[in-house]
């Protein structure tokens, strides 16, 4: 088996930057990571390489205020509505209308409120 390659990537959707890795075949069925606090993109590149392997497009972002992506002063840029338009963001400029959800700790709050007030999205 050859060794996956994970790559690195930023986008900004006029209100902050986010950095994510990615892996796999762009074409797969989309899983997108979501670390929890105090993790980055990084702590999930184990299952990036993993979930790679098996034919699935796999994305893991840094979340506002973490790692690579923006940071701001102000704690009102950080509640879970800010995080979620984040991160339906990230799907819009991957292209994508629906992903496999994935969170940890922090991330797993900002992927329920993403299935609560936007269950189309998946």
């Amino acid at each position: 088996m050859s060794e996956v390659q994970i790559e690195e990537h930023e986008f900004n959707n006029g209100e902050v930057k986010t950095f994510y890795l990615s892996a796999g075949p762009k074409n797969g069925p989309l899983l997108i990571l979501v670390h929890g606090w105090p993790g980055l993109a990084e702590t999930w590149k184990p299952q990036l390489s993993a979930f790679a392997a098996f034919g699935f497009h796999v994305v893991a972002p840094d979340m506002r205020g973490y790692g690579r992506s923006t940071v701001t002063r102000e704690t009102a840029d950080y509640r879970l509505e800010r995080i979620v338009l984040d991160m339906l963001a990230l799907l819009a400029h991957l292209e994508r209308q629906e992903a496999i959800w994935i969170g940890h700790d922090w991330g797993a709050a900002a992927v329920w409120a993403l299935a609560a007030h936007y269950p189309k999205v998946r």
